[in-house]
């Protein structure tokens, strides 16, 4: 995660250093020591991509359950859903959120408004901002989305840590 100084906002650049170029072009297929360097090198502490990484987390769940060996490339159908995963990641970089959420100006008052879902995979959060600026008698609301899905224990499935957001 890099701050922008030019716009002010977050964003993205996908480096990973310790997994062969074969694995991040596609060509070859990872090992579960691979896997979990890819997974675990996302830098990502505010939890902005966290829709994005907990397929990962779901998939190194699915890994663990099959017992697959450290070096022991994924099965077909592993590889096929970390193929899937892999081909999201040049999204993350045209992800940007801005720094400062409430812009120029007095804000009036703000809301906060936060959403909870579950499944039997993960639970996730989502917190609205809702805020309202003045400018003599004309208002006007704005609204900001920020989400989080929490972290799974990559055996059980259960979570591990409460709200972040």
């Amino acid at each position: 995660m890099y701050w922008q100084l030019a716009t002010d906002d977050f964003k993205f650049i996908i480096k990973y250093h310790r997994v062969p170029s074969s694995v991040m072009d596609g060509k070859g297929v990872p090992t579960k020591r691979e896997f979990l360097s890819l997974v675990m090198s996302t830098f990502d502490p505010i939890g902005f991509l966290s829709c994005y990484m907990i397929t990962a987390k779901l998939l190194m769940r699915e890994i663990w359950r099959r017992r697959v060996k450290w070096d022991e490339p994924l099965t077909d159908e592993l590889a096929a859903a970390f193929e899937c995963w892999r081909q999201e990641m040049k999204y993350i970089e045209e992800f940007r959120c801005p720094r400062y959420y409430f812009g120029a100006g007095r804000v009036r008052t703000l809301q906060l408004h936060v959403f909870v879902d579950s499944s039997q995979s993960a639970f996730a959060t989502a917190g609205h901002i809702r805020k309202r600026r003045c400018a003599g008698t004309f208002c006007v609301f704005q609204n900001e989305m920020c989400s989080h899905e929490d972290d799974v224990d990559p055996t059980t499935g259960t979570s591990s840590s409460c709200f972040r957001n």
